[in-house]
């Protein structure tokens, strides 16, 4: 199993688009193969961070290469204040 966090920070007021974006690009995403889960968390100082589960990091990197994600990947970046922080792990225990 391969993981991949991104920590980022909303713009003021893009909290409701945003949500509304990520439920559309897990149904856009939902085919890809080797993909485990998707899911947004939120902090309680107000951060946010998206957790991406993958069977392999080749099937994590298929997906991010994907035009599916090219087509709505720049429209998820349009709520942030800046580019996500992404940390990649391999699962080496349950």
């Amino acid at each position: 199993m391969f993981v991949m966090m991104a920590d980022f920070e909303l713009l003021d007021g893009a909290e409701e688009g945003f949500l509304q974006w990520f439920a559309e690009s897990n149904e856009a995403l939902a085919g890809a193969e080797g993909l485990v889960s998707r899911r947004l968390m939120r902090s309680p100082a107000g951060g946010f961070r998206v957790v991406v589960e993958h069977k392999t990091r080749q099937t994590l990197e298929a997906m991010i290469q994907s035009p599916a994600h090219e087509r709505v990947h720049p429209a998820g970046r349009s709520f942030m204040r800046a580019d996500p922080v992404r940390r990649l792990y391999e699962v080496v225990a349950p």
